[in-house]
Order: structure tokens, then C-alpha cells, then sequence
């Protein structure tokens, strides 16, 4: 069908064509290659630099967990402890004040002063003590001031004074009857 010659210059163009086409593949390829390679290590040192920052984020937020933890548990001790101290002072820890105070006038028909003390009832003299209130003519103040206090080993504390005055003097404002 073909003469030889025609052949063999048929084969020689189709194989020379594929040569050079070939060799601008693999150029291609080998390029194509490289650029892969070059991403590819890119994406290595990105993925090394993403695991460095993840344990480093770890590493934070391991210790501010401990930090968190830590931090509840001194807030409960606190809280114990304060708890304690307020059960302690309202037990036994505080101030307390106490007055007492009196004044009397005793009077007879005559819109004048009269005899009184314990021994007068509204009868008259008995002999006897019958009682104190309603029936004295002096003025009378009495004050207390007492501090308690618990302390922390379980000892108590107890600080009382007591200030009282009293006269007989009809004017309570002078002060050269007082038995202060």
C-alpha cells in the first residue's frame, strides 16, 4: 500500500513529533512537580506554626484552669470562715446597755413635801418595809455597759461598768447632793 520511503518518513515525522512533545510534558510535569512541593512545604511549616500556637493556647488554658481552681478554693475557705467568725459572734461577742432610772415626789394634804421612804404606804407608816417603788422621793439613774466577746481559742471575755447617781435634792440640777 504504502512504499517504504513514504513509510519510514510517516514514522520518522510521527516519532520525532512525540519526542519533542514529550519532553514538553515531562518540563511540564517536572514544573508542575515543584510547584507541589513548594506548597506542600508550606503547608508543612503552616501546620507546625498552627500545632506551636495550639499548645501554647493549651498550655494557657491549663494554667488559668489551675489558676480557676485555686481561686474557688480560697473563695470557699473564705467563706467557711466567715461563716465561722459570724456564728461565733453572734453567740457570745457584742455590746449590751442597761438604764434604770427613778424620780419621786411625795406629798402630803397640804401640797407639801412629807415624810417617805420604804417604811410609808399610802396608809401611813406600817413599821415595816413594804416596798420601794411609789413611795420615794429621791432621783434616782443607774447605767450599764458590758462588752462580751468570744475569742478565737474559745475563751470568753466579759467587760462591765456601771455608773449610778442618785440625790435627794427636789432639784435634780444641782449636784451638791449627788452620790455619784
Amino acid at each position: 500500500m504504502y512504499k517504504k520511503t513514504t513509510l519510514a518518513v510517516l514514522i520518522a515525522l510521527l516519532t520525532g513529533a512525540t519526542t519533542v512533545h514529550a519532553q514538553t510534558d515531562i518540563s511540564s510535569i517536572e514544573s508542575r512537580l515543584a510547584a507541589l512541593e513548594q506548597r506542600l512545604k508550606n503547608a508543612e511549616s503552616r501546620a507546625q506554626a498552627a500545632e506551636a500556637r495550639a499548645k501554647t493556647a493549651e498550655l494557657q488554658v491549663q494554667k488559668l484552669a489551675e489558676t480557676q481552681q485555686q481561686n474557688q478554693l480560697t473563695t470557699q475557705e473564705v467563706a467557711q470562715r466567715t461563716v465561722q467568725l459570724e456564728q461565733k459572734s453572734a453567740e457570745n461577742s457584742g455590746f449590751e446597755f442597761h438604764g434604770y432610772a427613778r424620780s419621786g415626789l411625795l406629798m402630803n394634804d397640804a401640797a407639801s413635801s412629807s415624810k417617805s421612804g420604804p417604811y410609808l404606804t399610802p396608809a401611813g407608816e406600817t413599821g415595816g418595809a413594804v416596798g420601794r417603788l411609789g413611795n420615794e422621793a429621791d432621783t434616782y439613774v443607774e447605767l450599764n455597759v458590758e462588752h462580751k466577746q468570744t475569742l478565737d481559742n474559745g475563751a470568753t471575755t466579759r467587760f462591765k461598768a456601771m455608773l449610778a447617781d442618785g440625790q435627794r435634792d427636789y432639784n435634780d440640777w444641782t449636784g451638791g447632793s449627788s452620790n455619784l
